[in-house]
């Protein structure tokens, strides 16, 4: 009973602990967050405030918003679409096979692709540019198709982020919490986390009090709303002991209670499931993106514009007392373009030239639009460029406005990296089973890698002919399916988990146009006879599948094979069968040879028998005075010098 209350006490102690670093989160953070708000609002074209709407509503003053902000963001947002980049495996140590690097690379496409990453990217960078954090959850799920098990990826919003306030590193690499709000209806809570009904219940009737901002549901509340009986479950990952902990819980208590957080990187080090990044940090804390830079002038455009046009469109005049018989009436005619004015008094009504006010708002308001334009992303680099220049001029402009977005796109490229490197590591943890992932980059091969791929004695054996630059013959491949040896499993290949590669980004150009120059310069050259080789101008070129031509140009099949490599190989054949016809053709001739090397023996010793016959009738007709034995001896003689005619014994 005194072991469950002091667990007890300290789990109260421990949600207590956690709900005030949440509060502090939201309190801390809140000039930055209102800011955020304001610059997201900018985007969307709410320019104005009530008040400021209000006042120029009773001023009759049109309300003009010449949003400049947006196309800015759009073409970062065109920038980053343009300039997406795929993950690419190095290894790390000299002599590692590059195979099992080439299925690392393959294996995190896979992932980005099942999960729609190119997507999921551009909207955390839209969070990027305008709010200043992007936020991504990595997370591992049970495959309900298979025993194997799901990667996936999911995009925190910016007004469900929330985060250690005292963290100073654009990575959060310094922070000692991160998380991020969920709002879900009463009865959806509870079916999701049944255990936890009384707690979230608890909620719902204590702590349904209306106040808080940016973390709250549509009716602000912090932690419910009891009208639409909603709850806010607070998910948050943060370090204890030098651990990364998970939990999710609720201001009456745990939802689920604190747990190790299960993944780990490439040192054994575990790490959480949230990946944060912001593009800017001032010394106070406060995490902003381009636009906060931007408003200033964006309120003088909108402002001076709005003032010109108004003086524009009315006229102040100068009445000498009694000379109108109505002021209403005098306002209501001058509003008029063909409006007429009538005077009792002679030059009772003068009209003041207000000219010069209308024309000094004009001259201030070019001044704030070049202003605008000429910072982060100028026109040169939007496309928007309506004066006349050279290309480059053109290039130079562009490459300035380039350099100065460059901190933003950096720094969502080290968050992709990140991303990247998360993956690989939860691959390397969990796929531990033999997995075929499907490669897509080439349209017309689509090919699959295998992950711990089980590996025979005969699979070894023609690796290695392989690898000492030879093809194996139709007769060893036959040899290795029928030998049940050679079916044996001696080993695993592509095992993640002994993989020991570099992640990096594949590089791309920083800027389309100088491409698109190169290419004309090469092409004017070589129009003026200059010789330039047709592969460089198609190297240079934006042609989408300048690849493939490349390769057909150099003789290249789809899988790399050079044509002089592949006529070298079908010789190399067309020489084996040749070889192996002339070796049945030379054991065909001596086997003939032996047969009419043996009639030659049997006719030598029946012409022999036949000498030695006449000779024993020629004997026995001389009469019985020559020896039968003498006989057989000069027949033994006759027999070795046919089958020894040069008498060598």
């Amino acid at each position: 009973m005194e072991d469950d209350l002091k667990q007890l006490t300290t789990t109260e102690t421990e949600l207590t602990k956690l709900v005030q670093w949440f509060e502090a989160a939201e309190d801390s953070t809140r000039d930055a967050r209102v800011t955020s708000e304001k610059c997201r609002d900018y985007y969307d074209g709410k320019q104005y405030t009530d008040e400021e709407v209000a006042t120029l509503k009773k001023r009759k003053q049109p309300i003009i918003v010449s949003n400049r902000i947006k196309p800015k963001i759009n073409t970062l947002k065109g920038m980053e679409s343009q300039s997406r980049t795929n993950p690419k495996a190095l290894p790390r140590n000299q002599g590692f096979d590059d195979e099992a690097a080439e299925a690392c690379q393959d294996s995190i496409r896979f992932v980005l692709d099942d999960n729609d990453a190119d997507n999921i990217f551009s909207e955390c960078f839209d969070n990027l540019c305008i709010e200043g954090t992007e936020a991504l959850e990595i997370n591992v799920q049970p495959d309900p198709k298979s025993q194997d098990f799901l990667i996936t990826l999911r995009q925190i919003h910016w007004d469900r982020q929330f985060f250690d306030p005292h963290s100073r590193e654009r990575s959060f690499s310094d922070a000692k919490y991160l998380g991020e709000v969920v709002w879900l209806d009463l009865e959806d809570a509870i079916a999701e986390y049944p255990n936890a009904e009384n707690v979230i219940s608890a909620t719902m009737d204590k702590f349904g009090a209306k106040t808080g901002e940016t973390y709250n549901d549509k009716p602000q509340y912090r932690w419910a709303d009891a009208k639409r009986q909603r709850v806010c479950l607070i998910s948050m990952c943060f370090r204890k002991g030098g651990r990364w902990m998970h939990t999710i819980f609720v201001r009456g208590g745990f939802v689920q209670e604190p747990i190790e957080v299960p993944f780990v990187d490439e040192d054994g080090n575990n790490e959480p499931l949230y990946i944060y990044q912001s593009v800017y940090v001032d010394r106070d804390g406060n995490r902003y993106g381009p636009v906060k830079d931007w408003l200033s002038q964006q309120d003088e455009i909108n402002k001076r514009r709005s003032k010109a046009l108004h003086l524009m469109s009315v006229r102040q005049v100068k009445v000498r007392k009694g000379s109108v018989e109505s002021v209403v009436r005098l306002k209501e005619e001058l509003a008029k373009p063909d409006g007429v004015v009538e005077e009792t008094i002679e030059n009772g009504v003068q009209l003041l030239q207000t000219g010069d006010m209308a024309q000094a708002q004009f001259n201030l308001l070019a001044e704030a639009k070049a202003e605008i334009d000429a910072v982060g992303v100028n026109a040169a680099l939007a496309g928007t460029e309506s004066r006349s220049m050279s290309g480059r001029a053109l290039e130079a402009r562009a490459n300035a406005g380039t350099a100065e977005v460059r901190p933003i796109l950096d720094a969502h490229a080290h968050f992709k990296n990140r991303v990247y490197r998360a993956i690989w590591n939860r691959i390397r943890q969990y796929w531990t089973a033999e997995k075929w992932v499907r490669v897509t980059d080439n349209e017309q091969n689509i090919k699959f890698v295998g992950l711990n791929k089980p590996v025979t004695m005969g699979e070894k054996v023609l690796e290695r002919i392989k690898q000492s630059g030879q093809q194996p013959d139709p007769q060893t491949m036959a040899q290795i399916q029928a030998d049940p040896q050679m079916q044996v499993v001696v080993g695993t290949k592509n095992v993640p988990a002994q993989m020991d590669v570099d992640v990096i980004l594949d590089e791309v150009p920083d800027f389309a146009a100088l491409q698109s120059e190169q290419f004309a310069e090469l092409s004017s050259l070589a129009k003026n006879g200059m010789p330039i080789p047709p592969q460089a101008i198609i190297e240079a070129s934006s042609l989408r599948n300048k690849d493939k031509i490349l390769k057909m140009m150099r003789g290249e099949s789809e899988d790399g094979q050079s044509q002089q490599v592949m006529q070298l190989q079908q010789q190399i054949q067309q020489l084996a069968q040749a070889l192996e016809g002339v070796t049945q053709e030379n054991e065909q001739m001596k086997a003939e040879m032996g047969l009419k090397a043996a009639e030659v023996s049997i006719k030598a010793q029946d012409s022999e028998t036949k000498q030695y016959a006449a000779e024993t009738a020629r004997m026995q007709a001389l009469g019985p005075a020559i020896d039968p034995q003498q006989v057989a001896q000069l027949a033994a003689q006759l027999v070795l010098q046919a089958l020894n005619p040069q008498g060598v014994l």
